[in-house]
């Protein structure tokens, strides 16, 4: 459904005005009945009648309210970076429903063992038996099946408002689930500070939660070995397959005014098949393909073709909030004392 969703349905998104919005209010009974399945669910989990499993180490949950693009999975490689340099290993659970986030964690962060699998306390107790002392949550605040110690909320700064559910909108719950979590972390790519700042701001009044700011940056370019490589120059061909591709395409035209660069998107978590490898080459024609780190992990087919890939790197940058967070990291039961100092290399 979620791919379905994020192809068809995109366009109606935030949309206020014209065909897009008059589609949006035809599916406002169908958010309703996701609103009423969410809310039953969530009830059976707050009365205890779904069971909730533990581990025998703090799990720090990193999750949002929307479908996609909100930055979990640099967030949760921060997280585990953040343990590494301090002497504690992390383990990385994700749902298994992208090749691409198991494969970028073991790129990021090659000391922290990865498990992915769709009932995430199968995948925590994995980690735990490979070494891990803290288990990170890539994408967990609706997975409640798993209990947590932190849980941590993203918020895009450019996700639209008001918070419409799915499928009229691209959220899972409504805003007012933000009660369960310990903490919110709005991020932005292409948005302002200030946007970003009035976001954050705007949770805090209204939630009493304490709030970050986070900037995903350009950091680097590099061709899909992953070897730092110069920035694309010329004609282009722009390939995605992520949940917000013109926040990608944005972050392109910042970093290289100007550029001629034809975009090519596919699906979110999309897995390239031999037949769109075939499909890229001859729509690049010779050009340069430029591509987020996501997709390049699925994309080393491309180099043996020839083609000349640009690979777009992003660093994740504090704005406000680090003390408080990295505050709540070092109090996790069991972290207290254990950690090491360590410095910001990430």
């Amino acid at each position: 459904m979620r791919r379905a969703v994020e192809a068809g349905l995109g366009w109606v998104w935030g949309a206020s005005t014209g065909a897009a919005a008059a589609a949006g209010l035809a599916l406002a009974p169908l958010e309703q009945a996701f609103a009423l399945g969410a809310a039953v669910r969530n009830r059976r989990y707050d009365t205890g009648r779904l069971p909730v499993r533990s581990v025998e180490v703090p799990v720090v949950s990193v999750g949002n309210l929307a479908v996609g693009g909100s930055g979990k999975t640099p967030m949760a490689a921060w997280f585990a970076a953040w343990f590494l340099r301090r002497g504690v290993t992390p383990g990385v659970v994700t749902n298994g429903y992208g090749l691409d986030e198991v494969l970028l964690h073991r790129q990021w962060n090659p000391g922290a063992p990865v498990a992915a699998d769709a009932q995430r306390a199968r995948a925590a107790a994995a980690v735990v038996e490979r070494g891990a002392r803290v288990v990170i949550l890539d994408d967990g605040f609706q997975h409640r099946a798993l209990a947590r110690d932190l849980d941590l909320v993203l918020v895009a700064a450019e996700h639209p408002t008001p918070v419409r559910l799915l499928p009229r909108g691209p959220y899972r719950e409504p805003e007012r689930a933000l009660a369960r979590a310990k903490g919110v972390i709005v991020t932005r790519r292409i948005a302002s500070f200030r946007t970003g700042r009035r976001r954050a701001r705007a949770l805090e009044a209204a939630h009493g939660l304490r709030c970050a700011l986070v900037s995903l940056e350009f950091s680097q370019w590099s061709d899909l070995a992953g070897a730092p490589a110069a920035a694309p120059t010329g004609p282009a061909l722009l390939l995605s397959g992520i949940a917000r591709p013109l926040e990608f395409h944005g972050l392109l035209q910042r970093e290289i005014p100007g550029m001629d660069m034809e975009p090519m998107t596919f699906s979110d978590h999309h897995h390239y098949s031999a037949a769109d490898i075939a499909a890229i080459v001859r729509r690049a024609r010779g050009r340069q393909v430029v591509t987020t780190a996501k997709d390049a992990v699925k994309l080393q087919q491309l180099g043996e073709h020839g083609v000349d890939v640009r690979v777009l790197h992003l660093k994740v940058v504090f704005e406000r909030g680090r003390r408080w967070l990295e505050g709540a990291l070092s109090e996790l039961p069991g972290i207290a004392g254990m950690t090491r100092a360590g410095g910001n290399t990430r």
